[in-house]
This record gives C-alpha cells, sequence and structure tokens, in this order.
C-alpha cells in the first residue's frame, strides 16, 4: 500500500497483516481525495478507526496542516506510529475507542474540517460514528 498523491506520493505504508484488518485501498483513497481535492489543504483532519493511518497520512501529503488518528488496536496504533515516522510526520495518535476519543477531544475542544471514519464492517455504523462527532462538536 502507498500514499497516492501529494509530497510523499508513492511512499509505502506499513499495514497490520492478517484477516482482521482491511485497508482502505489505493485505488479508493484515490477516488476519496479526487472529490476532496479543494477541501484538502489547510484542513484538520481526524482520522477514525485508523489502522495504517493511510486516509490521515494521504491527506497530509496533500496539504492538511494536522491530522489526529484514532484506533484502538494495538497493532494498528504501532503500524500508524510506523508509517508516521517513515514519512517524518509527527501527529497525534490516540490509542483509545473512537467514543473515548471523541470526550478527550472536545476537552481539548479539537475541531476538524474532514473527518475520516473507515470502521469495521459490522461493527460500528455511520449512525454511531455521526452522534459521537455531533455530540462533541468534533
Amino acid at each position: 500500500m502507498r500514499i497516492t498523491g501529494g509530497r510523499l506520493r508513492g511512499r509505502i505504508l506499513h499495514t497490520v497483516p492478517g484477516l482482521t484488518t482491511r485497508p482502505t485501498t489505493d485505488k479508493v483513497r484515490q477516488s476519496i481525495f479526487n472529490v476532496l481535492m479543494h477541501d484538502i489543504d489547510g484542513a484538520r483532519v481526524l482520522d477514525i478507526f485508523a489502522g495504517s493511518g493511510a486516509l490521515g497520512i494521504d491527506a497530509l501529503s496533500r496539504g492538511a496542516v494536522s491530522a489526529v488518528f484514532v484506533e484502538a488496536g494495538k497493532k494498528q496504533v504501532e503500524a500508524i506510529k510506523k508509517n508516521l515516522k517513515s514519512v517524518d510526520l509527527d501527529m497525534p495518535v490516540l490509542a483509545v475507542d473512537y467514543r473515548e476519543a471523541g470526550r478527550l477531544l472536545a476537552e481539548k475542544e479539537k475541531k476538524f474540517d474532514l473527518i475520516f471514519a473507515d470502521p469495521p464492517y459490522e461493527e460500528i455504523t455511520p449512525r454511531m460514528v455521526a452522534e459521537i462527532v455531533f455530540r462533541y462538536n468534533l
């Protein structure tokens, strides 16, 4: 898996092997960023269920000014940190459940311009994520 655009384009991203994760493919990320291209520059990004951090890192590569990564899985958190280090980015990684992350971010009065949420299949619904985003005014 690689960063699909911007100044870090082509850099390799590490993922957690096995069937427990399903990273957003390069092709899907490229399509997402094609749609969002005019909204990325200067954006503050939240990447929930970050997995490898690919969505947030791709956004940073394309001009986002900051990103916060939220991931509860220990191996996934390690992958995000490894990926950030490999591209010389220093961004916060919250190793907590998305609900706890919402509370923590609200306490710090964090606000975001773009929120990416790619939750595990059938475990978390879009409505559940939206409830946290709106409850904490992220």
